[in-house]
């Protein structure tokens, strides 16, 4: 117990120091002199990018090594300067989401360009061969500009990541113009729709559910179907990485697959785009089924626009980026035959206006029958409605001096299904609502060229309901199967989910090792409520005994725990917890190979039911297990109730390697061991459980 204690002590210790499912990129290297090879110290790395206007310099410590911590994904121009050598710059240098470059300069002492008359002449990038310009108008003997090298993106990660970069999403058709379905593009995933869970994929064969959804560095996940929770149009984003296995301890919570996307950011130039996707049955040709049975086209319109605009609102400081799309789309599915009562219901059977059976038909009156029978058909092919607003708003602010940016984003997406629930009663037609709201913020600071901080704040706000029209009027059926006014949903439901999370993380950079610690904390409060048979179902054996209030067959429920049939209390409250703390090692062995080692611990914790409304829960009674079983009793306890007990023991050791055996990036050989700690499937306790039993007349 003690030596796990001075462990939790250590790496809270170091996280002082020390990035957590961070969206920063590092690029690094070494800078020594390409005539001795030795190392130089002091040169100054000047790095500056389009993205945010981004610059600033740092130096080269004692061994030649540098290191450009928490860069944001864009275009990089990176210069060294020294004393009494030649300067050289790389340009368009892409460094995607999280990833790693490794970029090592050979500059070229002045004294080798004046002794051996190469006034004018440059190093070819990679190399050792000396380019000579010819000509009056030119002078490279201080410096010179030339097309970067690509530097070495494989060595300084063991993971297992893939980049969808902005031209795949520009480019490429996405199912529902949704930037996450290229999932099904990478290897070592497929489709898993049968499952039902999240965007049905599944990676190296786990679960779908084992996933982690990142935006911006928080986490956007959907915990009821394990999906990202806040959808945003691919114009709005930049690029996201996708780590499939092996990743290092700063990323956790799931056993499957990372999806970390990061939203676009306005610079220093005005940008924008528009557009609009147009669906049209005027434009579509009937399917062959369709034709062979003479069923028309059905209808389908759909009309999909927005746009995605950005800019500075001061230069090099104050940047804007703004996106919004809305979905609009009208269906139809196949006809449907209903059986109603007819006109001549009432009269023909001279229902009393004290009935009830009455006085639902005339209040709540359905589509007009006309036969001389009790009943009659009634054929439609219903509308499916389906209506989504996308907005996303960000703001970045570089602080002067370069040490210190803000970011701020605002995501909203309001989906509505009006005719979620349809009955041909059109009063019991019910929709269904989802609003999710997300905040975010990140402040990034350096305190010293080697120190390195990140703080990450974020708050989502999911309300996903539907409920019973008329709630007061029980569900209704016919043993003839007339279809009665009421409702024909057999619950309500709401599931109302807020998360708070705050990460805070530190990059220590130190001679051939770069160290990242940090820790993380999520906390969520979940309220809802799932009516199942709340509102009673009542059973006619036919319409006549519908018309006369003789129902042969009744069913509700009753809380079990309380004396006589009292309604149950189907709200819930539950409050849940996770935290984590991670430190972690990239070790430069060789330029070509690279060790990660580190260590992860995980908190997941329980839900809690923190409402007043407590769950019944089945305690044994004494003996062995047949007795217990057989003497059980249902029973509640006081105060905050935990569904099951926390574990605090989840250590995740990592350790990884990747070689670079041709130096060219091309071909690299990773390997690694890890333990993964996935989440307790989280809608488990979602869904409000009934301490109900069914009475039944």
């Amino acid at each position: 117990m003690r030596r796990r204690l001075q462990i939790a002590v250590l790496l809270a210790a170091m996280a002082a120091l020390a990035s957590a499912q961070t969206t920063q990129g590092l690029i690094s290297g070494r800078v020594v002199n390409s005539v001795t090879g030795r190392a130089i110290s002091g040169a100054a790395v000047l790095y500056n990018s389009t993205t945010l206007s981004a610059s600033g310099t740092v130096e080269s410590d004692t061994s030649g090594f540098y290191f450009l911590p928490l860069l944001s994904a864009g275009t990089y121009t990176v210069r060294v300067t020294a004393s009494g050598y030649q300067t050289q710059e790389l340009q368009q240098m892409e460094l995607a989401v999280a990833g790693r470059i490794q970029v090592d300069f050979r500059v070229r002492p002045l004294n080798d360009v004046w002794e051996s008359g190469q006034y004018r002449s440059v190093f070819l990038p990679g190399s050792k061969t000396i380019v000579t310009f010819y000509g009056p108008d030119v002078d490279t003997s201080r410096s010179g500009n030339f097309e970067a090298q690509k530097g070495q993106r494989g060595t300084l990660d063991t993971s297992a990541s893939y980049v969808i970069d902005p031209a795949q999403i520009a480019l490429l058709p996405l199912q529902g113009r949704d930037v996450y379905t290229m999932l099904v593009s990478l290897p070592q995933v497929s489709a898993d729709g049968g499952t039902g869970r999240g965007i049905g994929v599944t990676v190296s064969g786990q679960r779908p559910s084992s996933s982690n959804y990142l935006l911006d560095g928080v986490e956007n996940d959907n915990y009821l179907v394990t999906g990202p929770l806040n959808p945003v149009a691919p114009e709005a984003v930049q690029e996201y990485r996708i780590s499939t296995n092996n990743y290092s301890a700063e990323y956790g919570r799931t056993a499957g697959f990372i999806a970390n996307a990061v939203t676009r950011a306005g610079d220093n130039a005005l940008h924008g785009t528009a557009y609009e996707y147009l669906k049209n049955e005027a434009l579509n040709a009937n399917d062959f089924q369709d034709n062979l049975n003479g069923t028309p086209r059905r209808a389908a319109k759909q009309n999909q626009f927005g746009f995605q605009a950005g800019g500075r609102l001061k230069k090099d400081r104050l940047f804007w980026s703004s996106a919004a799309e809305e979905l609009v789309s009208h269906g139809k599915v196949d006809p449907q035959t209903f059986k109603l009562p007819s006109t001549n219901f009432i009269p023909a059977l001279n229902i009393p206006a004290t009935r009830l059976g009455r006085q639902l038909l005339e209040k709540y009156p359905g589509p007009v029958v006309n036969t001389k029978n009790l009943t009659g058909s009634y054929t439609t092919a219903r509308d499916i409605v389906v209506n989504r607003l996308l907005a996303l708003e960000r703001g970045d602010y570089n602080f002067r001096g370069g040490k210190d940016h803000l970011m701020a984003r605002l995501v909203l997406a309001r989906f509505a299904q009006p005719n979620f629930i349809w009955s041909p009663y059109k009063d019991f037609i019910s929709g269904l609502h989802q609003n999710t709201t997300g905040l975010a913020g990140n402040w990034m600071h350096t305190w010293t060229p080697r120190i390195t901080s990140e703080l990450k704040l974020s708050y989502s706000d999911d309300n996903l309901w539907w409920d019973r029209a008329h709630p007061e009027i029980p569900t209704l059926a016919s043993g003839d199967g007339t279809t009665l006014p009421g409702s024909p949903a057999f619950y309500a439901y709401r599931n109302h989910n807020r998360a708070l999370e705050t990460i805070y993380s530190t990059v220590w950079t130190r001679n051939k090792h770069v160290i990242t610690a940090g820790f993380g904390a999520l906390v969520r409060r979940n309220d809802g409520y799932l009516t199942a048979g709340r509102d009673g179902l009542y059973v006619f054996s036919g319409i006549v005994g519908f018309a006369f209030d003789q129902p042969s067959f009744f069913r509700t429920t009753v809380d079990r725990l309380q004396p006589g049939p009292v309604q149950p209390n189907y709200d819930r409250n539950y409050a849940y917890t996770q935290s984590y703390l991670f430190a972690q090692d990239s070790f430069r062995v060789t330029p070509r190979f690279t060790l990660n080692f580190g260590l992860r611990w995980e908190r997941f914790g329980s839900p809690v039911n923190t409402g007043t409304t407590k769950d019944a829960i089945l305690k044994l009674g004494p003996g062995n297990l047949t007795q217990g079983l057989a003497n059980a009793t249902f029973t509640t306890e006081p105060g905050n109730q935990k569904i099951y007990g926390a574990d605090n023991k989840d250590f995740a050791p990592r350790f990884g390697f990747s070689w670079d055996p041709l130096g060219k990036s091309i071909t690299v050989l990773r390997g690694g061991y890890g333990l993964f700690f996935d989440r307790p499937f989280d809608n488990l306790w979602q869904t409000a459980r009934n301490n109900a039993v069914q009475a039944v007349a």
